[in-house]
């Protein structure tokens, strides 16, 4: 009898954004500015090989300004339902072809920019991960007893999650370069490179896995700031 096997499919060459799912409509015509981690000519994405930097950088922005809701879309499981909504609700709702100046928005004149919610998700664990944890992560990593993780309080919510924290406890140090790294820079390429070989054993056996490096870094930047928080929680608990 053969045994399933776990298949993994990386996109490597991937540099464009994936479509706006149908529960997240970008916001249209707005305005890039400024904010304490927002947009810079640098990140202008009509200069740019690719829009990723400058998205990043504008959800980074985005989160910093209305923590408190950008911390409510990280509790809510990976990719759920209620998540994908919680990320709609996040952006003001703007009618097609208007403009709209917001705080992390400024001189470049009207953009349109379009993001998968999974792509906030992940911006949004980054931000907060380089917030919260600095350069603590890797000891408390280190220190979750396997009775830590096997506490409710650490058990992922769907296989998605499941995936981004097996990661997370076998690769945290790779998952923080690949966070620290330009999205679609030689930096990116050469952390995914790294991750790419432990992913195997995180698959869960007779699932096909595909990811593009927008998705895989998203997913990889939530399971770490997810498997951070819970680790937290477990140690209020105590």
């Amino acid at each position: 009898m053969m045994r399933p096997v776990r298949t993994i499919t990386l996109a490597f060459a991937v540099t464009v954004l994936g479509a706006t799912t149908a529960l997240a409509d970008p916001p249209i015509g707005s305005r890039v500015s400024r904010g304490e981690q927002g947009l810079t000519k640098r990140y202008d994405p009509r200069q740019a090989d690719s829009p990723r930097p400058a998205v990043n950088a504008y959800l980074r922005c985005a989160a910093s300004l209305d923590r408190s809701k950008a911390r409510d879309v990280l509790e809510l499981p990976y990719r759920s339902r209620e998540q994908i909504e919680a990320t709609d609700d996040f952006m003001p709702k703007v009618k097609w072809g208007e403009a709209r100046t917001q705080d992390c928005f400024s001189d470049f004149g009207t953009l349109q920019i379009g993001y998968d919610s999974s792509v906030m998700v992940g911006a949004f664990s980054e931000y907060f991960f380089e917030k919260d944890f600095g350069q603590d992560y890797v000891e408390m990593i280190s220190g979750l007893s396997p009775e830590d993780w096997g506490n409710p309080v650490m058990r992922p919510r769907n296989a998605s999650e499941s995936l981004g924290m097996c990661m997370a406890q076998s690769q945290p140090q790779s998952i923080a370069a690949l966070i620290e790294s330009e999205p679609a820079s030689q930096g990116e390429t050469a952390a995914i490179q790294a991750i790419a070989p432990h992913l195997g054993p995180c698959i869960t056996e007779g699932v096909e896995a595909k990811f593009d490096k927008s998705s895989l870094r998203a997913l990889l930047s939530f399971g770490l700031y997810r498997t951070l928080h819970q680790a937290t929680e477990l140690e209020r608990q105590d």
